[in-house]
């Protein structure tokens, strides 16, 4: 299978990586959609240093707010 001069190994290799990107990409966008749904008055803060979290350790942040702080901010 040859298309754009690729075979079979650089395609599947190509499909692979573009999962491995997707997925947490994916995880990253939902966390931060979630976040500005929920309510922090008197935390503005805590918003921020969750925003920083998430940018600056992108997976484990996001499963650190959303297995572990989420829980503590209702929705607004």
């Amino acid at each position: 299978m040859i298309a754009f001069g690729l075979g079979t190994q650089e395609i599947v290799l190509i499909l692979v990586m573009g999962i491995v990107w997707v997925i947490p990409l994916a995880l990253i966008i939902y966390t931060l959609i979630d976040l500005f749904k929920r309510n922090f008055t008197n935390k503005s803060t805590d918003r921020i240093l969750i925003i920083f979290l998430i940018a600056f350790v992108p997976i484990l942040g996001s499963l650190i707010y959303l297995l572990g702080l989420r829980k503590e901010y209702p929705l607004k």
